[in-house]
């Protein structure tokens, strides 16, 4: 790396890369439990159940939805920052490309060889 500018942008596309690979976990998360969800509606469609079953069916039901609802929740929050990241790092690559097109200009035309590395 021979400038400071170089490490900041790749810790934000490192960033940006990591949330997005986050929410799509997630979001294969959540579609897992929905199948769960489903598979569990048609076995108990198929069933025939005593008040005195009822109950495990209730709890086993409701494990499924607080689990999907937790992923949901997360993925939800995860959206929020994928988004602020998304809108940050497109107006940060314009930016840079007009920043780096223009200190390469400077650098060309004023003969500059050294690097922040050697100044600092």
């Amino acid at each position: 790396m021979t400038n400071l500018h170089d490490g900041y942008a790749k810790r934000l596309l490192d960033l940006y890369s990591e949330t997005r690979g986050t929410r799509q976990r997630l979001i294969k998360q959540v579609s897992i439990y929905d199948k769960a969800l489903s598979a569990y509606y048609h076995e108990l469609e198929k069933q025939v159940i005593s008040p005195a079953e009822s109950f495990e069916y209730l709890v086993a039901l409701q494990n499924i939805l607080i689990k999907r609802r937790t992923v949901k929740q997360e993925l939800y929050h995860i959206d929020v920052i994928e988004r602020s990241l998304r809108e940050s790092v497109e107006k940060f690559k314009h930016r840079r490309g007009k920043a780096i097109k223009r200190t390469s200009e400077y650098d060309r035309t004023l003969n500059v060889n050294i690097t922040i590395n050697d100044v600092m």
